[in-house]
């Protein structure tokens, strides 16, 4: 069990941490959500490997990153995954500087992207805008890539993925990423290897003290300063779990599937907590 006191996070525990994230992984089991396949099959837990073992990041891996983390925006992910080789064609396989050249024709992309269901409300702003963040993208992959090192510690590696948050998503940032905001920052980040939570409303309302009582806040509805120390409370939490800095993604994503349409779907604004394992440690 897990709870609170004076506003800090206090686990009882470390075994508790590890039969919450168990009982997880026998949900979407139950629902048919492979957690095995999602460690060693995911795009963004194996972009954080990939850095972890040294390994280059492209340029181009940047803007595929980029693009995908402004699609999911207010979209069921599953629809978007069954149109990914369209998507790619569209996009040119996601080369810099065709892109850059593709970009011009921003209604082109829109139009095409609409064509196929690949859209969402802002599809028109994003592609509009896209040259403009294609264009301050290299200053970006030049700063990261000197900065974010295998050789860092745990600590100043979440450090850093929390500065390229603001740097992305703030207005007085240099390196604002139009119709970027923290959520999609953080989904950005993820997608090419930097280990970020995404603290969404599913993660919100999920880990808040309504429901498994994991972060402080109340409910999903939080302020800026709320949701910035439910990130740091779930680091916390997720370094009681594992030293393994991917698995900050991991739990991410074990939290999101249990949450999401098309995935789990079992703890949503309706929760079934009929089906769920957690229930008899949930707050709700």
């Amino acid at each position: 069990m897990i709870s609170h006191l004076n506003g800090e996070l206090r686990l009882l525990k470390d075994k508790n941490i590890k039969t919450i994230i168990k009982l997880v992984e026998r949900i979407l089991q139950k629902e048919k959500c492979d957690y095995e396949k999602l460690y060693f099959e995911d795009h963004q837990i194996n972009m954080c490997k990939k850095r972890l073992r040294g390994e280059h990041i492209s340029i181009d891996e940047y803007v595929e990153g980029l693009l995908w983390s402004q699609l999911s925006a207010q979209r069921v992910w599953e629809y978007l995954v069954e149109k990914e080789e369209i998507i790619d064609e569209i996009f040119t396989q996601y080369e810099y500087e065709k892109l850059l050249l593709l970009a011009k024709e921003s209604r082109k992309l829109t139009k095409q992207l609409l064509a196929v269901g690949a859209g969402n409300r802002m599809i028109h702003n994003q592609m509009k805008y896209l040259r403009k963040n294609l264009i301050k993208l290299p200053e970006l992959y030049e700063l990261i890539e000197s900065e974010y090192l295998i050789s860092l510690s745990r600590e100043e590696m979440i450090g850093l993925g929390e500065k390229y948050i603001q740097m992305i998503s703030y207005p007085q940032s240099e390196y604002k990423l139009m119709f970027v905001g923290p959520a999609l920052a953080g989904e950005f980040l993820k997608n090419i290897g930097i280990s970020v939570v995404k603290m969404d409303t599913h993660l919100l309302r999920i880990l808040s003290q309504e429901r498994l009582g994991i972060i402080s806040c109340k409910n999903e509805k939080v302020s800026h300063s709320e949701k910035v120390q439910a990130v740091r409370e779930f680091h916390a939490f997720a370094k009681n779990y594992s030293d393994d800095i991917a698995d900050i993604i991991y739990l991410d994503l074990l939290f999101w599937k249990l949450c999401a349409k098309k995935q789990a779907n079992i703890c949503g604004k309706e929760p079934k907590c009929e089906k769920c394992l957690l229930k008899k440690i949930c707050n709700r």
